[in-house]
């Protein structure tokens, strides 16, 4: 009876190598994806990269040519740009704090370290915008305001776009997170949301440095 039991189970309960081979091609591994979106990212900010460093080259060389820019009455930076910095910066370590804390599945904390990361970000738009009344109302020669004006409005009006765009993935993160939808194992998104506000900060470091040899 015990024979008969086993001669008439039915063959295909038992998955041979092949067919299990087949299967798992067949459904890429989730190490593979995730170093596959990283790839990608890296490369998307190094492609971002490109675009900023293309920027600043092309209005020092500009400035160079000029000649008329280095002037007595030249203004210098105006002080509201070093409160930007600031908040930049305080962007930037509510992130890391955020990421630290999830991957101990700290839910609550992530949720409101992105949402510091939300306001400290539309702090610096607001204070941006405060500068760039600043510059608008300087006094220099003509050529040389405008010169100025030129320069400084193409270096950080591209790295406000920027900012701008970052509030789309930073908000749909902080909605998730305030959701309980990240954990210690999945939070992907956070990473790659951290990564670019990061980048948007060094950016903005280059970009006050070549401002301050202009």
């Amino acid at each position: 009876m015990a024979w008969d039991q086993g001669f008439m189970k039915p063959p295909f309960r038992r998955r041979s190598p092949r067919l299990r081979l087949v299967q798992s091609q067949d459904q890429p591994h989730p190490v593979s994806l995730a170093r596959a979106s990283m790839f990608g990212m890296w490369v998307f900010l190094g492609s971002l990269s490109i675009l900023f460093a293309t920027s600043l080259f092309a209005c020092l060389l500009v400035t160079i040519r000029a000649g008329a820019w280095h002037t007595d009455a030249h203004p210098g930076l105006p002080g509201k740009l070093w409160a930007s910095t600031l908040f930049l910066l305080v962007v930037s370590l509510a992130f890391e704090i955020g990421r630290w804390q999830i991957r101990l599945n700290r839910q609550q904390v992530l949720a409101a370290m992105l949402l510091l990361a939300n306001m400290f970000g539309i702090g610096f738009l607001l204070n941006q915008i405060q500068v760039w009344r600043l510059v608008a109302e300087i006094a220099l020669p003509a050529t040389a305001k405008s010169l100025y004006q030129f320069s400084f409005g193409v270096l950080t009006g591209l790295h406000a776009v920027h900012v701008l765009g970052g509030f789309v993935p930073l908000i749909i993160c902080t909605v998730k997170a305030a959701r309980g939808r990240y954990s210690s194992f999945d939070h992907a998104a956070v990473i790659y949301c951290t990564m670019y506000w990061h980048f948007l900060g060094l950016m903005w470091v280059m970009i006050v440095s070549a401002l301050l040899l202009l």
